[in-house]
């Protein structure tokens, strides 16, 4: 997991909002896979479409900014989410961000935690150069932070600071 996104509070009903980032580190050659599995953890959360809490569109963005696969939508019960497009990372560390809208269904404290292994949710991983199957680490869940739904709010009430005066008519300031 990485702290890119941090635990924090997105909006109900906000678009294309981080639930979670994770680093990649690809050592030795261009490592691609076919498809990922993930889990989405929530507490209650909303009754979207086919019942699946509520998220729908996930993608996974690079650090550019960039939609590297999805989008796609969780399966019926809303737990897991496979996205089956094919991924290629050079060499280096990768930080990848999972991203979703959800609808207008949550409640506030609502809470969200997008979460995989390694070793059996990314399936036919290869090397670029060999075309090597390579098996994944760690072969235990990593999760990325918990986020809390919350609904925005905004009051507005008049200043104190501004007396009640008298103005005569025609004048300036």
């Amino acid at each position: 997991a990485s702290n890119s996104v941090p635990a924090g509070n997105v909006a109900n009903g906000a678009t294309n909002v981080s639930l979670g980032a994770f680093e990649f580190d690809v050592k030795g050659e261009a490592v691609s896979w076919a498809q990922i599995a993930l889990t989405i953890a929530t507490s209650s959360g909303g009754s979207g479409t086919a019942g699946n809490k509520g998220i729908t569109n996930v993608t996974i963005v690079n650090q550019n900014g960039s939609v590297i696969a999805g989008p796609q939508d969780p399966n019926a019960a809303g737990s897991t989410v496979t996205i089956a497009d094919t991924v290629t990372l050079q060499t280096g560390k990768h930080i990848l961000v999972v991203k979703g809208n959800l609808d207008n269904d949550w409640t506030a404290n609502d809470t969200i935690q997008v979460s995989f292994t390694p070793s059996s949710a990314l399936s036919t991983v290869r090397g670029q150069t060999s075309g090597n199957t390579l098996t994944p680490s760690p072969s235990s869940a990593v999760s990325g932070l918990t986020q809390t739904v919350k609904s925005g709010a905004l009051t507005v009430t008049p200043a104190s600071s501004l007396a009640s005066q008298n103005i005569i008519a025609g004048s300036t300031n």
